[in-house]
């Protein structure tokens, strides 16, 4: 067999920092004539919503790691967090971790901690910022946003102790060659907030305005194989889009309509929606390639009999406006059979129309559906949407769902807002510490009482059945709640 050839970097230490460096001044010149417009301003007021919030341990324990490394890890995670935490990422503009943290050197203050190179476990100057990578890649795969630059550790068995990191959030960086970057392809504006707290890196995606939907990630075929370079986990990751009921909408595996258009040309991909209430399909979208690069997939233009309309208020809103999305047209049931019709059938413009609950928008025709309806009570003068209240107890590690419902007096006033929460199965937290953390994020008037529970009451659809919810959160209901969990 003929013997490889060595590369230049692979001669000596020398010959590696020479390599570096050369691919270091290529990187400059590539964001240089590709005019990179990388975020740079920062905002000390914290913006009011949430989309995704994270945290994770410092100090973990690392099978035959000296602990030492773990405790330096702490000062370098401090010193870079300064350099990122309020950093406003306007629509268009793109994320680089080290734009932004810079080189980290001894002279700044970073010391030797844990780093895996070329597959092997070692120390190296600002070791261990890896899981601040980690932290901000984990939390932009819950929003729309794009990410634009990921490199993944080359040995996947991590070493440590009594866990493995989330497959596919994983992160390499090294500077400035291998970057973690994202770009902002909402309208509104973003601001990253990390910070350490009681042993942990902490961390969260905000912005001006509430995110329309939820995301979650799914895995999939999870297993190893052998290489020539040794193991390597593989899976199918996706991120599920789904609705305030829990209910999905759309699972989106990152490029899938892209690559079946690659893979199968000439085929054609639809895209529909409707509810049973509407005949089922009453808009369907062909996704091209185009469409396929887009963080929402439309859901299309109306068939030939039915129309569109999407309101506010019961007030038709404008082009590009969110809303509910009603129905109108033949397609549109009569009402249904055991169920009062009036709240959601009806007519309009001498047409059957269904108020469909949907939030959506119309685009030049084109139909989008993000989510379901707020749905918003007034609790001593404020008013409060009891989704914002879920999506900020969704965004908590540990919480997996959250149904909130409001407490009623015996004139239908609303008292106080109940949360049931189902925890996640590994280290599920406690009420006082899910009400610890919603200390950060809500207001007083905001915060929920905490109910854990296992499971939700369903529907005969398999829903969440809220309304039960709601008579169990005013003693109207004999269920019983089953928590399984520490008080």
């Amino acid at each position: 067999m003929k013997k490889r050839r060595k590369l230049f970097c692979e001669h000596g230490p020398v010959c590696y920092a020479i390599s570096l460096w050369k691919e270091n001044c290529k990187r400059t010149l590539r964001d240089w004539l590709g005019r990179s417009h990388f975020a740079k301003n920062f905002e000390e007021k914290t913006l009011p919503y949430v989309w995704k919030g994270h945290m994770s341990m410092m100090l973990r324990p690392l099978a035959g790691v000296d602990m030492q490394l773990q405790r330096n890890k702490v000062q370098n995670l401090r010193l870079a967090a300064k350099q990122i935490d309020g950093v406003v990422v306007t629509p268009g503009e793109t994320f680089s971790l080290w734009a932004l943290v810079g080189r980290p050197t001894r002279r700044k203050g970073y010391l030797d901690g844990l780093v895996i190179s070329r597959g092997r476990l070692g120390r190296g100057v600002a070791g261990g910022l890896c899981q601040l990578a980690n932290l901000i890649h984990y939390m932009v795969l819950h929003t729309p946003m794009k990410v634009t630059e990921l490199h993944h550790h080359t040995d996947a068995l991590f070493p440590d102790a009594g866990r493995r990191v989330p497959f596919g959030t994983g992160t390499s960086i090294v500077y400035k060659n291998c970057d973690y970057r994202f770009q902002n392809t909402t309208p509104y504006p973003v601001q990253i907030k990390v910070w350490l707290q009681d042993g942990m890196l902490m961390g969260e995606i905000r912005s001006n305005e509430a995110l329309k939907e939820r995301y979650r990630l799914k895995e999939e075929n999870h297993h190893y194989t052998k290489e020539t370079a040794g193991y390597y986990r593989n899976s199918f990751v996706y991120q599920v889009l789904s609705d305030s009921d829990g209910k999905e909408l759309q699972k989106i595996p990152p490029g899938t309509a892209q690559k079946l258009l690659e893979r199968f040309p000439g085929i054609r991909i639809l895209n529909a929606y409707g509810p049973t209430e509407c005949t089922v399909a009453v808009t369907a979208a062909e996704i091209g390639p185009k469409e396929a690069k887009l963080p929402l997939l439309p859901v299309g233009k109306p068939k030939a009999d039915v129309k569109i309309r999407i309101e506010k208020n019961k007030v038709p809103v404008e082009d590009g406006e969110p809303g509910e999305i009603v129905i109108l047209g033949d397609s549109v049931a009569a009402g249904y059979v055991l169920e009062d019709p009036s709240h959601a059938f009806g007519r309009l413009e001498g047409k059957r129309s269904y108020h469909t609950g949907d939030i959506g928008w119309m685009q030049n025709g084109v139909l989008y559906c993000a989510g379901r309806c707020d749905q918003q009570v007034k609790i001593q003068g404020y008013r409060i949407e009891l989704q914002d209240v879920e999506k900020n107890l969704c965004a908590l590690p540990g919480v997996d769902q959250a149904v909130v419902v409001c407490r009623e007096a015996a004139d239908g006033r609303a008292l106080r807002l109940i949360a049931f929460v189902i925890p996640k199965q590994e280290d599920p937290p406690t009420r006082a510490e899910i009400q610890a953390l919603l200390a950060h994020r809500l207001p007083d008037y905001m915060r929920p009482s905490i109910q854990l529970i296992k499971n939700f009451p369903l529907t005969e659809n398999g829903k969440c059945d809220r309304k039960r919810l709601k008579e169990i959160a005013n003693g109207r209901s004999d269920f019983e709640i089953d928590s399984g969990y520490r008080k």
